[in-house]
């Protein structure tokens, strides 16, 4: 991704300093690093090692705009630098190495492990409040680096990228040199999807992602054509908590808007979405559909189960034509399932 928005900096510096406390610094226009992390000699460092400076040194290049142009206006906010340091910097290896495949590794690697921390009753908001010198070390954890990014790519599935791109280029432009809140940024996206005819409330959508802990756990049912989805926060050992809303409650009710989509065996190649807007639904699909894989993909921050005749579909496909699902598709079905039995 191209933000077309370049930096007032003459250069750039990169350079490695032995026995560097941290994996690397975004210093503006003097990026530091640990050795390891930024140097590796191609005969004999291991390729996921080689990976791992590419990585690197795309994350800490993103930060050039996302920390350093504009820096949060407070901690509460810090995702707003980590989220989308660590979504840019998939998109950035990406470019440099398409063979990497780094859209299915950003499933195993960042959104995996942000699900299954967030699945805790004691995880946090991704914009939580923050007042002490403890706290702000807290914070730089799974959830705003991985949770972050995880629903910044959500975000790009449901917008369109073009019209990300356009919505950072404005909110980069309009707070360049200062500070920004999440806030600005919603403005920022709602004002890009409206001048494209989409009236979608940016903010309204994401505060349900960012303002409460955790993420919600849809249900699907099928017969005859007639899909039911459900949606429920999902809590690991639930039945060893007393109250799920503890110990951060939240004002809008751990309900979410979802970007709920799906592929079916009629069109296994293309996905259709509804919008659950803090609420279940319901919904007609052909009756020729034999099976029907929710969260195509897996480009949206939940999980889903289905009803046993779901599931039964969905593993006969596994068994006789895996193909036919995306790697990322049967990564999803294969993650969800193993945590939904613990």
């Amino acid at each position: 991704m191209q933000l077309q928005l370049g930096i007032t900096l003459l250069f750039t510096d990169l350079i490695a300093i032995p026995d560097f406390g941290a994996g690397a610094m975004e210093n503006w226009g003097l990026i530091t690093y640990r050795e390891t992390a930024l140097m590796f000699d191609p005969d004999h460092t291991s390729s996921l090692a080689q990976q791992r400076v590419t990585v690197v040194i795309a994350h800490e290049l993103a930060h050039q705009w996302f920390g350093n142009l504009v820096t949060m206006s407070w901690w509460s906010d810090l995702w707003l630098n980590e989220g989308f340091a660590s979504f840019m910097e998939n998109l950035g290896t990406s470019d440099a190495e398409p063979g990497w495949q780094m859209q299915e590794q950003f499933l195993v690697q960042k959104m995996h492990p942000a699900l299954a921390l967030d699945a805790l009753v004691a995880s946090h908001p991704i914009s939580t409040p923050v007042s002490d010198p403890a706290q702000i070390e807290s914070i730089f954890d799974t959830i705003s680096y991985n949770k972050g990014a995880s629903i910044i790519s959500m975000l790009e599935n449901f917008i369109a990228r073009p019209m990300l791109k356009e919505g950072l280029r404005l909110y980069l432009e309009a707070h360049e040199f200062g500070n920004a809140a999440t806030d600005n940024l919603w403005e920022a996206l709602t004002k890009v999807t409206q001048n494209h005819g989409r009236f979608l409330n940016i903010k309204g959508i994401m505060d349900t992602w960012t303002l409460q802990a955790g993420f919600p756990l849809i249900s699907i049912t099928l017969q005859n054509g007639h899909v039911t989805a459900n949606q429920s926060r999902f809590l690991v050992c639930e039945e060893n908590v007393t109250d799920p809303n503890e110990p951060l409650n939240s004002t809008i009710g751990y309900k979410w808007h979802v970007p709920l989509t799906y592929i079916t065996n009629l069109n296994p190649n293309s996905s259709e979405m509804y919008w659950m807007n803090l609420t279940d639904i319901e919904f007609m699909v052909p009756r020729e559909v034999k099976w029907i894989k929710f969260n195509a993909g897996q480009r949206g921050f939940y999980r889903v189960s289905y009803d046993e005749a779901g599931w039964s579909s969905l593993i006969n496909v596994l068994q006789t034509e895996h193909e036919t699902l995306s790697a990322a598709d049967r990564a999803s079905l294969i993650d969800d399932a193993f945590t939904l039995v613990k």
